[in-house]
């Protein structure tokens, strides 16, 4: 049977409109990281387990930061931290193929790459309170 972009999915909406939602959002975080090319990046946690990664752009608790996960990930290569940071998400789509989604993050000047099958960004994410975006700690307000 042949893909068809305009078949209802189960969450309501079509094919066609998952990937245009899907595409704003990885638009957002390029966005977002050309505005903090001046800032340093560095990993901030991996977890072999659940094939988890984050990265964090700037400092991990200030307001400006910003914070990228991707789970199902199957690679990691390059440094892990560099002082001016040119990161890009790219997004590989291919429904035709029956193919799930992989997003890159990559630093082409410094040789940095992770792929993973699931992608998230947030901005002015407070790492040192929640300790993770894929993972945040509960109750972090209680503890205080």
């Amino acid at each position: 049977m042949a893909f068809d972009p305009n078949q209802m999915t189960p969450c309501g909406q079509t094919y066609d409109q998952i990937d245009t939602e899907q595409a704003k959002y990885v638009q957002g975080a390029n966005d977002a990281l050309v505005e903090l090319q001046d800032r340093g990046c560095r990993w901030w946690l991996y977890s072999v387990s659940h094939r988890t990664f984050e990265v964090v752009v700037g400092d991990p608790h200030a307001r400006d930061n910003l914070v990228i996960t991707l789970a199902a990930c199957d690679h990691i290569a390059g440094p892990v931290g560099w002082p001016k940071q040119r990161l890009r998400v790219v997004w590989h789509n291919d429904r035709d193929a029956d193919k799930a989604w992989v997003f890159v993050l990559e630093d082409e000047s410094v040789g940095f790459k992770a792929a993973g099958g699931v992608f998230g960004w947030r901005r002015g994410y407070d790492l040192l309170e929640y300790g993770s975006l894929n993972m945040p700690r509960t109750n972090v307000s209680d503890s205080k």
